[in-house]
């Protein structure tokens, strides 16, 4: 999965295999059905918000840092090596 600069964006799918990968676990998604966050958001207000905010999931969301890196001369840290470098600490301290 090497190659991914901090400019391109990831899918969801590319960033679990990443984090799996570093996590020395399986890639497995679960996705839950919008009747089944409806349902449980009746019994768990936590689950209710999921529900109420599941339009934001319907269109991918693109953010452009340019401008704070221009400003501030700033260079982000790739996905791949920020997911490595918390991947690792979180191993050695659980």
């Amino acid at each position: 999965m090497a190659g991914f600069s901090a400019q391109s964006a990831l899918t969801g799918r590319q960033f679990v295999r990443l984090a799996a990968q570093y996590m020395q676990a399986p890639e497995t998604v679960l996705v839950l059905p919008k009747w089944l966050l409806k349902g449980t958001g009746w019994f768990n207000p936590f689950m209710r918000e999921a529900y109420e905010m599941n339009y934001q999931d319907a269109y991918p969301f693109l953010f452009s840092s340019a401008k704070f890196e221009k400003a501030f001369h700033f260079k982000p840290t790739s996905y791949e090596e920020g997911i490595m470098a918390t991947a690792t600490w979180f191993l050695k301290n659980t």
